[in-house]
């Protein structure tokens, strides 16, 4: 059967711009290059805009129900679940006819697939990262929730082994996995790479959360700093941990050389202009870590930690440098190293566009999800 006229509905609640989010519409856009018809709505109007620019199809939904955030957030969510209920039940009913629903958020893979399993519906989940720190919550509310409903989908997405490996842990049957990294565009196309005039501008793209390690950066770079007083790092991204970032900066007197810049209008031209990309994520609900692909994308040398599942993307040694997992001392180091040596920095920049060419561009990625999905 091929893909014309087939049909698909992409339902997601999403609390804020991250990877997921720009991974997602480059994939959607690429589906409907597959010649699926393609719906997409989801509770954030940047996401929307951003589908919206690529050509795809989509409506805002006007309830938000977070059951894996805060106990203020769950009786939110309890309180404005018959209105949630409502509002996702209208959009199946409106497309009962769908091939297949598609989910990447928590909440609507436990309430949109019962309603498309009334209809007949196929449904394919995709697990970004691991669930454990979100099973724990609540009395484990979302982990009795999630396993009532685990039996709906025929396939469950992810992107790394250290997800699938995760999943399989808390007891996903293997067969129902499916592992497909994931992609983007040749971003380097439209971009002239550049470095800095001392060639020792480090930057870090992220948002701005405890565990995505722009701390233990920080701390790291108090250190670079002292070797390397040309060096300079620039932080991208934006959230509630800017403020104790900020204070870190002034704590070590770093004003003049680390700056938080927040979101940008194009952070792939900010890395075009880095020397070394740094990624050091600790977060234990890491899924993928699109922008160390974007990084390689552009032929940059790449640091991070030797942490799942960014370990996976980044081959220590061949593609960057990867630190002992939360180690600021070696985080420092590898930097230096990185920094000081410009062969290796060059060698290694260039094997890991070599990879992505290989490995991660979005084409590939887009095969490999319409096999499951027509």
């Amino acid at each position: 059967m091929t893909n014309k006229n087939k049909k698909l509905v992409y339902i997601n609640q999403t609390l804020g711009m991250g990877g997921s989010e720009v991974f997602m519409s480059d994939l959607l856009s690429g589906m409907q290059s597959e010649g699926f018809e393609v719906s997409a709505y989801t509770t954030s109007q940047d996401f929307l805009d951003l589908l919206h620019t690529k050509g795809v199809a989509g409506e805002r939904l006007p309830v938000v129900l977070d059951i894996i955030g805060d106990w203020k957030g769950l009786v939110k969510a309890v309180a404005l679940s018959p209105f949630g209920l409502w509002q996702y039940w209208r959009v199946v009913h409106k497309h009962r006819d769908v091939d297949v629903l598609l989910y990447s958020g928590f909440v609507e893979k436990l309430i949109c697939s019962w309603f498309g399993y009334f209809y007949g519906i196929r449904s394919i989940w995709i697990e970004f990262g691991p669930l454990e720190p979100i099973f724990s919550k609540f009395l484990s509310l979302p982990k009795f929730l999630y396993f009532a409903s685990k039996h709906l989908p025929e396939k469950i997405i992810v992107p790394s082994e250290n997800t699938l490996d995760h999943l399989k842990a808390v007891g996903i049957s293997s067969e129902k996995l499916v592992l497909i990294p994931c992609g983007r565009p040749d971003v380097a196309q439209n971009l002239r790479t550049s470095h800095s005039a001392v060639g020792q501008k480090i930057v870090c793209v992220s948002r701005l959360e405890p565990g995505k390690g722009q701390d233990l950066l920080i701390k790291a770079f108090k250190k670079v700093h002292q070797k390397l007083p040309s060096s300079t790092l620039t932080i991208v991204g934006e959230g509630d941990f800017a403020v104790e970032l900020e204070s870190l900066i002034r704590k070590y007197k770093l004003s003049r050389s680390a700056k938080l810049v927040g979101r940008v209008p194009d952070a792939l031209r900010v890395m075009s202009e880095a020397d070394l990309c740094v990624f050091p994520s600790v977060w234990p609900l890491e899924g993928f870590g699109l922008v160390t692909v974007e990084a390689m994308a552009l032929g940059k040398p790449v640091v991070a930690f030797n942490h799942g599942p960014g370990n996976e993307i980044v081959v220590d040694g061949v593609t960057g440098l990867l630190a002992k997992s939360g180690d600021v001392n070696d985080l420092e180091k590898k930097i230096i190293q990185m920094l000081e040596n410009k062969t290796l920095a060059k060698k290694l920049g260039s094997a890991g566009r070599k990879r992505f060419l290989e490995k991660y561009q979005i084409d590939g990625c887009v095969k490999e999800y319409s096999k499951f999905l027509m």
